[in-house]
């Protein structure tokens, strides 16, 4: 008798299992807030979303450095190759590789991010050339 009720009770068990994973499986996704945001978030890259609240734009942070030492210029030449003729003294221009992503509604701060900014700072720091 004990065997009939451990074996009733596993596969009650394996049941409601196969119950709650089928449920996840065909779980509809406009029901899903997770898939809400994901969506939201999708349609705001690049600024071409149609709900405003999540409408950004890419920006550059203006970035400018002086080559002084030659371990900078070493770094320069190693880390960006496509700068030719860069030599002691130089200023190159970094602007390019920075990132700052802003709402295109100044006046509004929904708090969502469209991005990871970079910095000019930030920049330098990743490159080696600022500490």
């Amino acid at each position: 008798m004990k065997k009939i009720f451990t074996v009733m009770g596993v596969v009650a068990i394996c049941a409601a299992f196969a119950v709650v994973v089928y449920n996840q499986v065909n779980a509809k996704p406009e029901n899903s807030i997770l898939a809400k945001n994901i969506e939201a978030l999708s349609q705001s890259e690049g600024g071409g979303g149609t709900n405003n609240d999540y409408e950004c734009k890419l920006e550059k942070d203006n970035c400018y450095f002086k080559i002084l030492t030659e371990a900078q210029l070493d770094i320069i030449k190693k880390k960006l190759p496509n700068f030719g003729g860069v030599e002691l003294g130089v200023t190159v221009d970094l602007t390019s590789a920075t990132q700052i992503y802003r709402s295109l509604k100044w006046y509004e701060f929904s708090g969502v991010r469209c991005g990871n900014d970079v910095t000019c700072n930030d920049l330098l720091r990743s490159l080696g050339l600022f500490d």
